[in-house]
């Protein structure tokens, strides 16, 4: 029972850090949420290099990229304009962020760039004959 006290409290926590990225970005329903919690530097480039598509094609708005990870904000930087931008938060944060994420899902534009996270993937790309392109695109971006 505890576990799930501590869960529900961390959700809770989470979702203060959603609702302040919320805000800052005037977040509607045309906006899309992307979040960078993994390490895995090819794929992290991938889907920050196909952000721009993502957004195209789901027609959004804005997409706001968020990550604890500073390779990532500088791979970032080369798309981030008027459309897409960028959040760096703390690595407490963003792990908050997707504890929230796993008890709701807060937009039906929020996309976790990870293999591992929430849900582990990596047995896709293992098992079946799949790129990172594609892969980002269907299982995260869910573009295709």
């Amino acid at each position: 029972m505890e576990y799930l006290e501590k869960e529900f409290e961390q959700a809770l926590a989470g979702r203060t850090v959603w609702l302040k990225i919320k805000e800052k970005y005037h977040f509607t329903n045309g906006c899309g949420i992307v979040v960078f919690p993994s390490e895995d530097e090819a794929l992290n480039r991938e889907a920050v290099r196909l952000l721009p598509e993502y957004r195209k094609k789901m027609f959004l708005n804005k997409v706001i990229a968020v990550t604890d990870n500073e390779a990532v904000v500088n791979v970032l930087n080369n798309v981030v304009d008027q459309n897409i931008y960028c959040e760096m938060l703390r690595q407490d944060e963003v792990n908050l962020l997707l504890i929230f994420y796993r008890l709701v899902i807060p937009s039906a534009h929020f996309s976790v760039v990870s293999m591992e996270e929430p849900y582990g993937n990596s047995n896709l790309l293992r098992e079946m004959d799949v790129d990172f392109k594609d892969f980002i695109l269907s299982a995260i971006f869910k573009v295709r």
